[in-house]
């Protein structure tokens, strides 16, 4: 799977789902079921992760504790799917300019309601119904995985947040920060 057509993918489900998470993510896995590969899933599955990736940054993380305040390490992948569920676009311009999640703030009770968890567990249930053997684990990611790259604005000075998201401190009135 080339990434034009992992990014198709996605955003083809985005537009069909209508921006529901709950949709997009059962779209997909019924398309990656649907196709009974094993390899097409696993490719999919590397470009999911090489997307996540590319936003497994501080600067984003960061960003995201000043719109939603404390993150945890669990809810954040669930962040990271939520903003690769918008496409490439998104993704990309979140990965240079954190500060531009403010653009996706009026959508973000999408993250409170669950839905984003189902797009991040959406390889793990295409694998348990394609694989012959329940018993059989999801091979590992032909991506490396590394912790979260770049360097953390310290949320507890606001100046220093003002400095590195100023429309994310303008729009939550810095009340996001902890």
């Amino acid at each position: 799977m080339t990434e034009d057509e992992f990014w198709a993918l996605v955003e083809g489900a985005r537009r069909e789902g209508e921006g529901d998470l709950r949709r997009q993510a059962q779209l997909l896995r019924e398309h990656l079921v649907g196709r009974s590969s094993t390899e097409l899933l696993l490719a999919f599955r590397d470009r999911w992760d090489e997307a996540e990736q590319r936003i497994f940054t501080w600067p984003v993380w960061d960003a995201a504790c000043v719109l939603l305040g404390f993150v945890s390490d669990d809810f954040f992948s669930d962040v990271r799917a939520w903003l690769v569920s918008y496409g490439r676009a998104t993704v990309d311009r979140v990965a240079v300019d954190p500060d531009s999640l403010v653009e996706l703030a009026d959508d973000a009770e999408a993250l409170n309601n669950g839905d984003a968890e189902l797009l991040s567990m959406l390889v793990w249930t295409a694998w348990s119904q394609l694989a012959e053997d329940s018993c059989t684990d999801l091979p590992p990611s032909e991506v490396p995985s590394y912790g979260p790259t770049g360097v953390r604005v310290d949320l507890k000075d606001v100046g220093a947040v003002r400095l590195h998201f100023p429309r994310l401190a303008e729009f939550t009135g810095l009340a996001g920060i902890r």
